[in-house]
């Protein structure tokens, strides 16, 4: 008897679900009967991970006080918020006592591009915010990059990866030797060069891959690490030596053997 019951509670909403499918109008008023039965949002509360204007957050979410909790769509919220350039990613509950939770996360500034102005890039190359007065600037600064008159959006991203990629393979072990890099310029011609705070000049690398110029790199540097603030110019782009410019001393080539 019992699953009987169960039966005819399953083919009952079958055909209640078919009836709204067939009805519009019938759907429409089960819908509004529904939604009045709905608990409404009495608040909406913005976290996020980073400075943001959680005000004009609220404003772009645009979930109204009183609506129906359970009958506005949380895929347009997050689309909408999604869209600012800052957002990084949100995620969106509901709470039965009318609160809903908005978490923000933003994205990661890992350098600043320059150009025609300053912003800011993430991880993967995307630029997503011009530097305003105020922002922070402590990150390495990618310059060379051509703007978008001469260089299509993919070409400068890729670029801007590359130079990213340099900044991966060296900084960790930069910072362990004291230096910070303040500079990653990008030239068509010379390729990818590094500028940091101890070395007196420009650290030429060239064009990728990279991995066995950075390591014959680290070898030199540590080499001449009572000499640093005197190099103008360390030229790492040949297969079997560097090329050393002093800044009162002239050139020096160091061969491949012991470098």
């Amino acid at each position: 008897m019992r699953g009987r019951a169960i039966l005819s509670t399953c083919l009952l909403l079958t055909l209640l679900a078919v009836s709204l499918a067939l009805m519009p109008e019938l759907r429409q008023q089960s819908l509004t009967q529904l939604s009045r039965l709905s608990p409404e949002v009495k608040q909406v509360h913005l976290s996020a991970d980073g400075p943001i204007d959680l005000n004009q957050m609220r404003q772009i979410a645009a979930i109204p006080s009183g609506s129906p909790l359970l009958f506005f769509s949380a895929k347009r919220v997050l689309a909408r918020l999604r869209a600012h350039p800052l957002v990084d990613q949100a995620t969106l509950s509901r709470r039965l006592n009318g609160v809903v939770h908005i978490d923000i996360q933003l994205r990661q500034p890992v350098a600043i591009v320059g150009g025609r102005g300053l912003t800011y890039t993430d991880s993967a190359g995307n630029t997503f915010k011009t530097l305003e007065p105020g922002d922070l600037l402590d990150f390495p600064i990618i310059t060379g990059i051509q703007d978008g008159r001469t260089m299509i959006h993919t070409e400068r991203q890729q670029v801007v990866k590359t130079a990213l990629q340099l900044l991966q393979l060296t900084e960790e072990w930069f910072q362990q030797q004291g230096h910070t890099i303040s500079e990653v310029h990008v030239d068509p011609t010379a390729g990818y060069s590094l500028f940091t705070n101890r070395v007196g000049g420009c650290i030429v690398l060239g064009m990728p891959p990279f991995e066995n110029k950075v390591a014959r790199m680290q070898r030199i540097l540590e080499r001449l690490e009572d000499r640093l603030f005197d190099i103008e110019l360390l030229d790492l782009d040949y297969n079997s030596r560097a090329f050393v410019r002093w800044k009162h001393q002239g050139h020096q080539i160091l061969a491949k053997k012991g470098w």
